[in-house]
C-alpha cells in the first residue's frame, strides 16, 4: 500500500509540474507577444519611417541535436533619423542565409531614435502573432488540464478563510 501512495504522489507531482510549466511558457510567450506587437503598432502608427542600408551581417553558429552546426546571420542595418545622426540597429533575428536586398523599411521612435525596428510584415507582425497564437494555445491546454488542481486550490481555500 505504501508503494502505491509513493507512486501516486510523483505521479501528481510530475503532473502538477507539467500544467505549471504549461501555463507558465504559455503566458511569458502571451506577455512576449504582446509586448512586441504593441512596439511594433506604435513604431508604426507613431514612429517615423525611413531606408535603412545592410552594411553587414553578425555571425553566430546554431548546433542541431545531431551535433551539427549551421552558420546564422543577423543584419546590421544603418538608418538616418530625423535629425540626420546615423544610427545601427543590430537585428533581433537569425537566418541561415545573407539577404540580397541592399535597402530595408525602418520604423523608428523620433523622441528615442535607437528605439527602431525593421519594417515589413514579417518582423512586425506574422512572428509576434505567430508566437501569440501558439502560447494562448500551450496556455489554454495547460488551464484545461489544470482545472481539477484550480478547484482542490479553491477548496482548500475557502476552508482556510
Amino acid at each position: 500500500m505504501s508503494e502505491n501512495k509513493s507512486s501516486n504522489f510523483f505521479i501528481t507531482t510530475f503532473f502538477i509540474s507539467f500544467i505549471f510549466a504549461l501555463v507558465t511558457l504559455g503566458t511569458g510567450g502571451t506577455f512576449y507577444s504582446v509586448q512586441k506587437l504593441g512596439k511594433n503598432f506604435s513604431l508604426v502608427l507613431f514612429g517615423n519611417k525611413t531606408k535603412g542600408k545592410i552594411i553587414g551581417y553578425e555571425g553566430s553558429y546554431s548546433t542541431n541535436s545531431k551535433g551539427g552546426s549551421t552558420k546564422m546571420y543577423s543584419p546590421l542595418i544603418q538608418y538616418n533619423d530625423n535629425k540626420g545622426i546615423v544610427r545601427e540597429y543590430h537585428s533581433d533575428y537569425s537566418s541561415s542565409s545573407q539577404e540580397n536586398d541592399d535597402e530595408v523599411t525602418m520604423y523608428y521612435n523620433p523622441e528615442k531614435p535607437l528605439k527602431a525596428t525593421r519594417g515589413g510584415f514579417l518582423t512586425l507582425f506574422f512572428w509576434p502573432f505567430l508566437i501569440l497564437g501558439i502560447s494562448v494555445l500551450i496556455l489554454s491546454v495547460g488551464c484545461y488540464l489544470g482545472q481539477p488542481i484550480f478547484v482542490a486550490i479553491k477548496k482548500f481555500v475557502k476552508k482556510i478563510f
